[in-house]
């Protein structure tokens, strides 16, 4: 592994099935993972539940499964792609990839750190990894995301890795008994590079 002076990681390794960022995994989620995503989601509170998906009924480790299982039915490759993170000390969260067009060069994804993992530098990490990897191996050109309007901490990450805001949904989302705008996020491979280089970080 070398690290640059900007404390960047340039250089990762693959072992199997593993993105190795030295103290920091990132796989495709396996239903064998269920367990630890069950774990996550038993324990995250509402207010935390609101910010990334939608308050839901209490999981159970069966519906964890399926829910793992319809990702893997997509298929693998890049399109529709769901990652766990992990570290030394278990589970950090998961980022995911969807509506990846190659004709259009680009992508929507998601990512979400485990209530308590935060601050550490994980979810930068694995972004940089992730982007560098759509941007500058498989071509892609443009990544979006929609962020609800009242996560501050979202929109202020999105900020500081280098998205800009595109856009306002009006009236996207129902929480609270009161809807709630999104917020258009977005980055092209020219601001990911001039920002973090052009290497798979």
């Amino acid at each position: 592994m070398r690290v640059d002076d900007r404390n960047i990681v340039l250089e990762v390794s693959m072992i199997g099935n593993y993105w190795d960022l030295g103290d920091l995994l990132i796989k495709c989620a396996e239903i064998s993972d269920a367990g630890a995503f069950f774990e996550h989601f038993k324990t995250s509170g509402e207010d935390f539940e609101r910010k990334y998906e939608k308050l839901d009924f209490p999981p159970s480790i069966r519906g964890t499964e399926e829910w793992i299982g319809r990702y893997q039915a997509v298929g693998s490759g890049d399109k529709n792609i769901f990652m766990i993170i992990d570290n030394t000390g278990g589970f950090v969260g998961y980022i995911e990839v969807w509506e990846a067009d190659r004709r259009m060069g680009t992508f929507r994804y998601g990512i979400r750190i485990a209530d308590g993992k935060m601050g550490k530098g994980y979810a930068t990490r694995a972004l940089r990894r992730v982007l560098g990897f759509y941007f500058n191996e498989l071509r892609y050109q443009k990544s979006d995301i929609y962020i609800y309007a009242f996560n501050k901490e979202s929109i202020s990450f999105h900020k500081k890795i280098g998205f800009s805001e595109e856009g306002r949904l009006r009236r996207q989302y129902y929480s609270m008994g009161r809807y709630h705008d999104a917020l258009c996020f977005g980055m092209t491979v020219e601001e990911f590079n001039e920002k973090h280089g052009n290497k798979q970080i």
